[in-house]
């Protein structure tokens, strides 16, 4: 029985022709409530304190932490570590906690 060819791949569109360049990003989501633990990680996160600082603080280890501000930065829809103080600063002194 012979080889079929598959059809050529649909191509994506270059988001970078002329029609798309100044065009608005689409809308972040609205932040996600943080668990209390999440919090407590962001809030150091956002006194300026690196992740082996706050590992050592809340008797956690550094992957954890590294795997909290994984979380924080997506359920917030942010990018940065200083994005995280701005959130929190945005959201009020506690931000949502779930």
């Amino acid at each position: 029985m012979p080889l079929k060819a598959r059809p050529p791949a649909r191509r994506l569109p270059n988001w970078k022709t002329p029609q798309n360049v100044g065009h608005a990003p689409a809308p972040r989501m609205p932040a996600a409530p943080l668990t209390a633990r999440q919090l407590t990680v962001a809030r150091a996160i956002a006194t300026g304190k690196s992740n082996r600082e706050v590992a050592s603080e809340l008797y956690i280890s550094v992957k954890t932490v590294e795997s909290h501000v994984g979380q924080i930065l997506t359920r917030l829809g942010v990018d940065s570590r200083g994005e995280i103080e701005r959130a929190l600063l945005r959201e009020g002194a506690g931000a949502r906690v779930r």
